[in-house]
């Protein structure tokens, strides 16, 4: 998908985003990136929300239940220590680029798409891949990037 496809993929979901619940059967997130292919559309789709002024915990708690919605249905293993990892991510993108523009930001998170590797520079491998980490948010162990620049 292009960045003009992924713009206009986003302003279509943003729309559906915005109808009630009750309508659609999704949460907000649900409703926003039905049918993400990829980690880097996903990544793209939290930075849109939260521009947009979705308050960062309720973001979290979509995610948290699409995900075990997703496990549910027998799709992917749900990782609440990843998926707060990557919140992350967007978050300080969106702190570092924000003021740019919204194309600064969907080009710094696509970077991100093909770096799924980089939690094992804060993470071992044994914490990232543990039970616990499935179930909670677990602070990295090999080193902290709060404040840091992301590489």
């Amino acid at each position: 998908m292009n960045c003009l496809q992924l713009d206009g993929w986003l302003e279509q979901g943003w729309a559906r985003a915005r109808e009630p619940a009750q309508a659609t059967g999704h949460g907000l997130f649900g409703r926003l990136i039905d049918g993400v292919p990829s980690h880097g559309e996903w990544l793209v789709a939290c930075g849109w929300q939260l521009l947009n002024g979705c308050p960062a915990a309720q973001l979290a708690d979509e995610l948290r239940r699409a995900g075990l919605q997703r496990m549910a249905d027998g799709g992917c293993v749900y990782s609440e220590t990843e998926t707060q990892f990557w919140l992350r991510v967007v978050q300080r993108v969106l702190h570092l680029k924000a003021a740019e523009g919204w194309s600064e930001v969907r080009d710094a998170l696509l970077s991100y798409a093909d770096r799924r590797d980089l939690p094992l520079q804060y993470y071992s491998r044994e914490r990232w891949y543990s039970q616990l980490a499935r179930y909670r948010w677990l602070r990295p162990d090999r080193r902290n990037f709060i404040g840091e620049r992301l590489p």
